[in-house]
């Protein structure tokens, strides 16, 4: 499978430099790599948002205030992440940035079924992963710091090792929440999908045994690479909660402002400064899964593009769509507004970075549940599924429709 991609820039004081980082999963394929801008010394400025930022503009302080404040927020639940590779220094990582951020210490537990990789720091693979697990694991926390993290580290993002993670996962009962920001395309998926099916029956124990599980749409738009339209597996499961990309617009006090779908080739303030990036939000219709009761009646609307820019659209006919359909829900994503993450795998290039991608989302996704959960099993004595069949978005004011540009 190939990761969600992530999106990072070193943090320069005021202006930063980016470089794009690409990881893979199971199946086999070249890792990509590059930098923009870099080698003709050119800089932009792009906004960069902390935890705090974050928790105001997506009111969690809200839901601090209803579950005893933030250092108890997530208190009695578990977050699970599944990453291959692990970080080396990720418990040193998430001590430099809750120091950083001022928060309270993390519980986090780290599991390596298969034995733990040592970490090749010339492997732009492995170096990526070490970047998306310290994204997973600090974010998570940072959103929920009561919860317990436990991560499970796959030896491998190659073979069935991930798909091994998770049946360790599930088997040993780790958590009720399952964080996943990885995926391939559907159109991926030929010949022997042996690994595609293993997956769907772990997914298909996990929720029979009350796990949620939220998994990152994907940063290279609709098509993610492929020649049609193509949703991003696992986030296509109809059992799994599909997080797409935003673009978050603040204001000066960090309240929120608006939204609108992550398409950078769209960003007025980078197209201002001479800069485009080709990526945007995943999510498209499933070539493998219909529609699931909570979609029937969703209107689609086709857009016919001429190149990947919105402003080269034209507007087809809504229709309601027989297969299921991603994204489920949205957040912040787009580098232009990333989050800070200390990262210092390699201890020469230690420091804060800028990342984005809907990497970022799914483990703050997942912190809100455990939020939610929380609150459901400690405050109102109510199970997961009796609180869940209940959380209809328009009953909630914290709900925001995100806008196309």
């Amino acid at each position: 499978m190939k990761l969600a991609f992530l999106l990072i820039a070193m943090l320069f004081l005021t202006t930063l430099g980016l470089r794009r980082l690409t990881k893979h999963g199971l199946p086999s394929e070249p890792t990509k790599s590059f930098r923009s801008h870099n080698n003709s010394n050119a800089k932009w400025e792009i906004s960069r948002y902390t935890p705090q930022v974050l928790q105001n503009a997506y009111d969690f302080s809200r839901a601090y205030n209803l579950v005893g404040g933030i250092s108890n927020a997530g208190s009695g639940e578990t977050i699970v992440i599944i990453d291959a590779f692990g970080s080396p220094t990720i418990k040193q990582d998430v001590e430099v940035f809750d120091q950083a951020f001022g928060l309270p210490p993390i519980h986090l537990n780290i599991y390596c079924p298969q034995g733990c990789p040592a970490f090749n720091p010339i492997s732009l693979n492995e170096v990526g992963w070490s970047f998306d697990t310290t994204l997973d694991v600090e974010y998570s926390h940072a959103m929920a710091p009561g919860a317990t993290i436990e991560l499970v580290v796959a030896s491998t993002n190659f073979g069935n090792a991930i798909n091994n993670a998770m049946r360790f996962a599930l088997d040993n009962h780790l958590g009720e929440i399952w964080s996943m920001s990885f995926g391939a395309p559907e159109c991926f998926f030929r010949g022997d999908n042996s690994q595609f099916i293993q997956a769907q029956q772990i997914f298909s124990q996990a929720v029979s045994q009350g796990v949620t599980l939220v998994a990152s749409a994907g940063d290279d738009g609709a098509q993610e690479g492929c020649a049609s339209p193509s949703a991003l597996f696992p986030s296509s499961d109809p059992l799994v909660l599909a997080v797409g990309g935003t673009h978050l617009n603040v204001g000066k006090s960090g309240e929120y402002i608006s939204e609108s779908a992550w398409n950078d080739e769209e960003d007025e303030f980078l197209l201002a400064q001479g800069v485009s990036f080709a990526y945007a939000t995943g999510g498209a219709p499933s070539i493998f899964f219909n529609a699931p009761s909570y979609q029937k009646g969703v209107s689609v609307t086709p857009f016919d593009c001429t190149t990947s820019s919105l402003s080269s659209c034209s507007v087809g006919t809504p229709f309601t769509p027989s297969a299921r359909v991603t994204s489920d829900v949205s957040y912040d994503a787009d580098l232009d507004g990333g989050v800070l993450v200390y990262w210092s795998a390699i201890p020469s290039q230690a420091g804060f970075y800028i990342v984005g991608g809907t990497s970022a989302g799914a483990p703050q996704w997942s912190a809100a549940l455990a939020i939610a959960y929380q609150y459901a099993h400690a405050y109102l004595g109510l199970s997961i599924r009796t609180f869940t069949s209940s959380l209809e978005p328009r009953r909630f004011t914290t709900f925001h429709k995100a806008q196309t540009r």
